[in-house]
């Protein structure tokens, strides 16, 4: 899976000359899609876990190096080339086939779960600076709650409201 080879390779390529220098950091951007089961994304979820896997095993054969290894999940940014797609399938599976999502709805969980670009970049600075340095071998989501459930909460909640009188 070109998702997962091209961690590898890039890893594989700049771990000697971290090891020579005592220092280092292998950060590993996923999708939340390593994390949560996505229908139809079978070999998009599995490589992105699969990656998470990887970062962590460059973390533990690299301990006391000074080289560290995180993941970062992220649940959206800006408008995703995939996001338009993957939520125009689910809706449509969930409504219907002939939905068409209103464009000019604004706000609700999946809006909020759609980060910034620059937020983004801001807390992924943070993980590269020499104060996370105890940070190693970490997923760390930047997905405004997400991973922690967000949707699935949001979900849970608005089908048991269907079924109130």
């Amino acid at each position: 899976a070109p998702t997962l080879d091209g961690v590898m390779h890039l890893t594989r390529s700049a771990l000697p000359a971290m090891r020579v220098n005592g220092d280092g950091l292998v950060l590993t951007i996923v999708s939340i899609a390593g994390v949560h089961a996505m229908a139809r994304n079978a070999p998009y979820g599995a490589a992105k876990a699969a990656a998470i896997q990887f970062t962590k095993v460059v973390a533990v054969e690299n301990f006391g190096t000074g080289i560290r290894a995180n993941s970062v999940i992220v649940g959206g940014a800006g408008d995703s080339e995939m996001a338009g797609p993957l939520m125009l399938d689910m809706g449509r599976s969930l409504r219907g086939p002939d939905w068409v999502p209103d464009l000019t709805a604004t706000g609700g969980a999946l809006a909020a779960a759609t980060s910034d670009p620059e937020d983004l970049g801001r807390a992924i600075s943070l993980l590269c600076c020499e104060d996370a340095r105890e940070i190693n071998g970490a997923t760390v989501a930047m997905d405004s709650g997400m991973s922690a459930g967000l949707l699935t909460s949001t979900a849970l909640y608005l089908g048991a409201a269907q079924l109130l009188p």
